[in-house]
């Protein structure tokens, strides 16, 4: 069931993906065929704006003939003055005048003999011409000489003197190949630029279109057009790009792109889905695993809740039965003193037993005393901050006798504030230096150095170095056990919980304590508590 709704999910991702992208492709094309548009609209205007002024410019020419004519109408000089027109106006085949509509004169004669005494009064162009004494242009035809051409013709009136009138004199004529017009307003460099043109002529009366120029014999694909308007002539100038609007290469690149889009996102959505699936399922997975734990951890907890009060009630037992056994040891210790203070007359070996008696009592004392000190260690004060090295003057002034009497030193520097149980810092710091001056060498006075320096994890580090007997690195975790001794009591006093109450210490700062040593080369013990406690 869930294989097919997911593939119902990946199938509408593609169709709605393939659908946009659809959209997409029609939006770019349809904004890429106005953009197109425009741009063969404006290249369309401006050839159609230089074929007009060309045409015009090469009609003018009649214009320039009938203002000659006013001034002599017998016109000696026509063929040096036409030849002089045809070069300056450019695209003329031909100038002609046709004084009472008959063609009289022509300029180049050569391949137009033909058109000399043609009558134009059964021309009804030439008729309109006059009645609208206006210029009318005939055409496109085809020359005898070859080619295509169209006519303009003016209708020239002169002032006659004796009625006071104008009266119509004839025409002047140009004769205009378009082939060179059209070579002049470069019109067939479109076909280099990828474009296909057409250039035609309206006539409004016949509907009818005749082709004056194109690229190609094939019709234009809904091309753009602009119009030409000429004297009584309207020409049409349309342009299309080769390609055409949409080029089929692009509608089948971008086909091809969403097609890929659409399959690439149908596979990462099926991903996706399928990945979701096995979320679910190992969520629910680590719900239930979630659940087990919980309850494991209750119980775990339900544990701990029962070790630590079973904990509690060792560590008042130990003591409960430190302070009790404390009270008969002191009475052992004091009848033991009177007994030696009465019986003054006793012999030597009764008195070394009575004194070897009192020493054990006293060692029993030390022990239960330091046990009692080392049992408390967990149910210390609560953290604050402390200064330390105020702290630690403290412990050298306490041990001032003990220094002067081994005639030793101690020296410190950079010993840093931290957050902690002031009473167990000191008892840490007093630990660690009796032991220094006690261990020292024979004959050589103890050298204590002391330096601080801050970690970067956010820690202390105070290392206590010393020039005494040392010890061997094989006893590096036996030393911090409670009650272990590496020498005598008869070298050294001491009942073996120093170190072991120095470590409990730290362990309850959530600190460390590391130790090197060699033997008769000295120790340093590396002492490692964080700055801030964490409550």
């Amino acid at each position: 069931m869930a294989n097919k709704l997911i593939s119902l999910k990946v199938a509408l991702i593609f169709l709605l993906s393939f659908s946009i992208g659809c959209l997409v492709i029609y939006s770019l094309e349809s904004r890429r065929e106005l953009e197109s548009r425009a741009l063969v609209t404006q290249i369309a205007n401006s050839h159609a704006q230089s074929i007009e002024k060309q045409l015009s410019r090469s009609l003018s020419a009649t214009l320039a003939l009938a203002t000659i004519l006013k001034e002599n109408t017998s016109f000696p000089n026509f063929d040096s003055v036409a030849e002089d027109l045809i070069k300056r106006y450019g695209g003329i085949s031909s100038l002609a005048l046709s004084p009472d509509a008959i063609i009289r004169k022509i300029y180049p004669v050569e391949g137009n003999e033909p058109a000399l005494g043609l009558d134009l009064k059964s021309n009804p162009k030439a008729i309109a011409a006059i009645e609208t004494k206006k210029l009318t242009i005939e055409g496109p035809f085809k020359l005898i000489e070859g080619g295509i051409a169209v006519v303009g013709r003016y209708p020239v009136f002169l002032q006659n003197e004796k009625k006071g009138k104008k009266n119509f004199w004839g025409f002047t004529s140009v004769v205009i190949e378009l082939s060179q017009l059209i070579a002049m307003a470069d019109i067939y460099g479109l076909v280099s630029k990828n474009y296909h043109f057409e250039l035609s002529n309206i006539v409004f009366i016949k509907g009818e279109r005749k082709i004056i120029a194109q690229s190609s014999g094939e019709n234009l694909e809904n091309p753009v057009s602009v119009e030409i308007q000429i004297a009584n002539k309207k020409w049409l100038l349309s342009i299309s790009p080769k390609s055409g609007w949409y080029p089929f290469y692009y509608l089948v690149w971008e086909g091809l792109l969403v097609l890929i889009f659409s399959g690439t996102l149908s596979f990462m959505g099926y991903r996706h889905l399928c990945r979701t699936e096995d979320l679910k399922r190992t969520n629910l997975k680590m719900i239930q695993e979630i659940n087990q734990r919980t309850q494991a951890e209750k119980r775990v907890m339900i544990h701990a809740e029962t070790l630590q009060a079973h904990n509690k009630e060792l560590e008042n037992f130990a003591s409960i039965a430190s302070h009790d056994l404390q009270e008969p040891l002191r009475k052992v210790i004091i009848f033991g003193d009177l007994l030696l203070e009465r019986t003054k007359n006793l012999d030597e070996k009764s008195r070394n037993y009575i004194e070897r008696m009192q020493n054990a009592s006293k060692r029993m004392q030390g022990f239960i005393e330091d046990l009692l000190g080392y049992s408390k260690i967990s149910s210390g004060r609560q953290f604050e901050p402390i200064h330390t090295e105020k702290i630690l003057k403290e412990v050298i002034e306490d041990l001032e006798a003990r220094i002067s009497e081994s005639k030793g030193t101690i020296e410190y520097k950079d010993i840093m504030d931290l957050e902690a149980d002031p009473l167990q810092i000191k008892q840490l710091f007093q630990n660690l230096l009796s032991n220094a001056l006690k261990y020292h060498k024979e004959g050589i006075p103890p050298v204590v150095t002391i330096h601080g320096k801050l970690l970067d994890n956010g820690y202390v580090q105070m290392s206590f170095g010393d020039n005494g007997i040392g010890f061997d690195e094989k006893y590096r975790e036996q030393i911090f056990k409670p009650f272990r001794r590496l020498h005598g009591r008869s070298a050294y006093e001491g009942t073996g919980m120093g170190l072991a109450i120095c470590k409990k210490i730290i362990e309850r700062h959530n600190g460390e304590i590391l130790v090197e040593s060699s033997p008769c080369e000295g120790s340093i013990f590396e002492v490692i508590l964080p700055v801030k406690q964490s409550h």
